[in-house]
């Protein structure tokens, strides 16, 4: 069974560089930006995007934004299972980060916010400096599609496959009450919390994160 990651808003496939190593799976990383050019960008047409790049079954893993992109992919035949990191059924942005980022600055509280408390300050410098290989434009479009995205609800209720949500113990971003939603729409879901990590949960517990999918895929007897 193969893995398919996909990065979240303003992020990159540098996003699985840490947990690369630790994966027992095949997995592709989809560079997003790459697939959908321009800028009426949405969700849906990024799912639209990765499912042109889908030729074998495969488990979907997504990244926040990703995580909605992978809910928009669950009835698609060749997906199998999704896994949700730090994400949920939607993904509201606060006006305030949308209005900097089209402004052309990437708010520094947004970026701390990333981190668990016990995440040193190496990680985040490094991360600082990799954010500026996305163009902030490419940013703002990014949040801006999961702060408009409303079908997560809907998607979810329909889904008829397995469903791994990872969620980081000192995570800062999801809306409050997001996990108790989560089981509330799709009580099947397997949830796993990480410890010392909080919405980059993939770089600052890889390891952890790792051993969560691929348990999750061995549950599914692939």
């Amino acid at each position: 069974m193969k893995l398919t990651f996909l990065h979240g808003a303003g992020g990159s496939v540098s996003k699985w560089r840490r947990i690369k190593k630790h994966l027992e799976y095949p997995a592709d990383f989809l560079p997003l930006h790459e697939l959908q050019a321009g800028l009426d960008v949405t969700i849906s047409n990024y799912a639209e995007s990765v499912k042109k790049q889908l030729n074998e079954e495969t488990i979907v893993c997504g990244h926040s934004m990703g995580g909605l992109i992978a809910l928009e992919l669950t009835d698609h035949s060749l997906v199998k299972g999704v896994v949700l990191l730090s994400s949920h059924i939607e993904l509201p942005v606060h006006s305030k980060v949308l209005e900097q980022l089209a402004s052309g600055t990437y708010p520094e509280g947004l970026l701390r916010a990333m981190f668990a408390e016990e995440t040193g300050t190496e990680l985040l410098e490094e991360e600082r400096e990799r954010l500026k290989s996305v163009p902030l434009k490419k940013t703002y479009i990014d949040f801006a599609a999961c702060d408009s995205y409303k079908q997560g609800e809907e998607k979810l209720r329909r889904v008829q496959i397995p469903l791994l949500a990872v969620y980081g113990t000192g995570e800062k971003l999801l809306p409050p009450g997001a996990e108790e939603k989560l089981r509330a729409v799709y009580p099947g879901a397997v949830i796993k919390k990480i410890p010392a990590a909080g919405h980059d949960v993939m770089l600052e517990q890889p390891g952890k994160t790792a051993e969560a999918v691929n348990h999750f895929v061995k549950r599914m007897g692939k």
